[in-house]
C-alpha cells in the first residue's frame, strides 16, 4: 500500500518511533543531533541538520524518498540545490541503490529501524491523517456524555488545531497556511495527502511572485500546479481538436518548468480517482484553488476573510459573507480546460460548495484566525471567534456520526449533536481519545 512521503518526515521527527542505533546501508552509525529545519520551498526536505555519521559531525541537508530511484525520477541529480545533502533517508531499498548514488552520500533505510510493527506504524500514521474520522465505537458510558464533557472535548480539539497551524506558520505566512489548509479540505479524505504535499512544496505565494503578472490567470495557476503535481504530463489534454490553445499552453509551461529545473513533486499515481465523487475530482479541486488564488492574489483571501471577521457581525451573517468569498462561478477558460480533463463529466455551479466551505471555516479558518488574534494580542477578537465556534452549525455528514448519536440517552443532547458543530467536535474528540488517535505531530 502506498503512503505519502511526509510520513517519513513525521517518523524522523519522533525518535521514539525508531530503534537505536540508526545505521546506514553501509552499517555506519547515525546520530541525529538536530533534525534541521523543514524546507517549505523547493530543494532538500530538511535544511541545516546536524548529524554524526561514523563518528564524524556534519551540518547539511537531509532528503527523503520512498525509494532510492526517486532521486533520479525527481531530477535531483541535475539540481544544484541538492549539493549539500548529507543523508538520504529512504523507506525501502528493495530496488537497490545505484553505485553512483550510493557513493554520493550515506543512505538510511527507515523501514528497518521502526520501533514498532509496521502494521502498527501505518495505523499511527493514518491516525494522524484521519484524526477527524470516527473510530469503530465509543466506549464512554452514555451517562458521561453530558454537554459539559463534550464542550471540554470540543475546546481540546480546537486547541490541537491551533497548535497544528502554529507549526505551519513557522514555515509559511498565514495567507499560505490558509490556502494549504483549504487544499486539504478540498482534497477530502482520499486526496488530502497529495494536495498538502503539492502546496507545501509549491506554496501559493510562489506562484504570484514567480509567474510574470502579464501571464497570471486562473488557467496558468492551474497548469503550474497540475504539472508540478503530476496531474498534467507530457501528453496534452485532448478530447477535442478545437482546444489547440490549451495544448499549446500546457506544452509551453511543461517546457518552461523543465528548463528551470522545477520537476514534478508528485506523480499521477499519487492521486486517487476511484470512488471519488464527481465534485471531488482532483482536476476540479485544483481549479478551485487556482481561481481563488488569482481572484485574491497572494494574501488576499486571508485578508478578505479576516476583514469580514473583525467586523464581529452576527454569526449567521458572517458565515454568509465568508461563503460568498468561496462560492464563485467557474472561470470560463478553466471550464474549457476541465472539459478536456480525465473523469470530468459535469461541472458544478460554484467552485466550492456550501458544505465544504463550512468545513473549511470550522476546521481551518477559525483556528488560523484565533492564532492571528493570539499573536496580535487581541483578546476580544479571540473571544468573538470562540463564540463563533460554539455557535457553529453542524457540518459533518450525518451518516458519520449517526450511529454514535443514537447511543446517547439524553434526547436534548441528541438534538444538539445533530445541529451543533461544536458538540460534534466534542464527540469526534471523544472518539479520537478512545481510539488513541489524538497523537499530534508537527505537520
Amino acid at each position: 500500500m502506498k503512503f505519502p512521503e511526509y510520513w517519513l518526515y513525521w517518523t524522523y521527527l519522533q525518535p521514539g518511533l525508531l530503534k537505536s542505533p540508526l545505521q546506514t546501508v553501509d552499517l555506519q552509525e547515525v546520530t541525529v543531533i538536530d533534525p534541521g529545519r523543514q524546507n517549505g520551498s523547493d530543494g532538500p526536505d530538511f535544511l541545516q541538520a546536524e548529524l554524526a555519521i561514523a563518528g564524524m559531525r556534519y551540518c547539511g541537508d537531509v532528503e527523503f524518498h520512498l525509494s532510492a530511484e526517486d532521486w533520479y525520477r525527481h531530477g535531483h541529480d541535475r539540481d544544484a540545490r541538492y549539493g549539500n545533502v548529507r543523508l538520504h533517508i529512504i523507506w525501502d531499498d528493495a530496488g537497490g541503490i545505484a553505485p553512483a548514488l550510493r557513493g554520493r552520500f550515506p543512505h538510511l533505510v527507515l523501514r528497518r529501524h521502526l520501533a514498532l510493527p509496521e502494521a502498527e506504524w501505518r495505523c499511527r500514521m493514518e491516525a494522524l491523517e484521519n484524526e477527524a474520522a470516527p473510530a469503530a465505537g465509543l466506549n464512554y458510558p452514555t451517562g458521561q456524555l453530558i454537554p459539559a464533557v463534550l464542550a471540554d472535548l470540543a475546546q481540546q480539539r480546537f486547541q490541537r488545531k491551533v497548535d497544528r497551524y502554529r507549526y505551519w506558520c513557522e514555515q509559511f505566512s498565514p495567507a499560505d497556511v490558509l490556502l494549504i489548509a483549504l487544499a486539504e479540505t478540498l482534497g477530502y479524505a482520499r486526496n488530502r495527502f497529495p494536495f498538502r504535499q503539492l502546496l507545501w512544496k509549491c506554496p501559493p505565494s510562489r506562484l504570484t511572485t514567480e509567474i510574470p503578472l502579464r501571464q497570471q490567470s486562473p488557467l496558468t495557476f492551474w497548469l503550474y500546479w497540475g504539472l508540478r503535481g503530476g496531474l498534467l504530463g507530457r501528453q496534452p489534454l485532448q478530447r477535442s481538436r478545437n482546444q489547440s490553445w490549451l495544448r499549446r499552453q500546457q506544452a509551453e509551461w511543461h517546457a518552461l518548468l523543465q528548463q528551470r529545473g522545477d520537476f514534478p513533486v508528485l506523480a499521477l499515481t499519487d492521486w486517487r480517482f476511484k470512488g471519488v465523487r464527481p465534485w471531488n475530482n482532483p482536476y476540479l479541486r485544483l481549479a478551485a484553488l487556482a481561481q481563488l488564488l488569482y481572484r485574491y492574489q497572494a494574501g488576499g483571501l486571508f485578508q478578505r476573510l479576516l476583514d469580514i471577521a473583525v467586523q464581529r457581525l452576527p454569526y449567521p451573517r458572517m458565515l454568509a459573507e465568508w461563503g460568498a468569498c468561496l462560492m464563485l462561478p467557474l472561470d470560463s477558460r478553466l471550464e474549457a480546460a476541465l472539459r478536456e480533463s480525465p473523469g470530468i463529466r459535469q461541472l458544478p455551479g460554484v467552485i466550492v460548495g456550501q458544505s465544504r466551505a463550512r468545513q473549511f471555516f470550522l476546521n481551518a479558518l477559525l483556528p488560523v484566525l484565533s492564532l492571528w488574534a493570539e499573536r496580535s494580542g487581541n483578546r476580544g477578537f479571540r473571544d468573538y471567534l470562540a463564540g463563533c465556534y460554539e455557535n457553529f452549525p453542524a457540518t459533518e455528514d450525518a451518516r458519520l456520526l449517526q450511529d454514535q448519536i443514537r447511543r446517547v440517552d439524553d434526547a436534548a443532547l441528541r438534538r444538539s449533536l445533530q445541529r451543533s458543530a461544536f458538540y460534534q467536535q466534542g464527540l469526534l474528540e471523544a472518539l479520537a481519545v478512545q481510539s488513541g488517535n489524538s497523537l499530534t505531530l508537527p505537520l
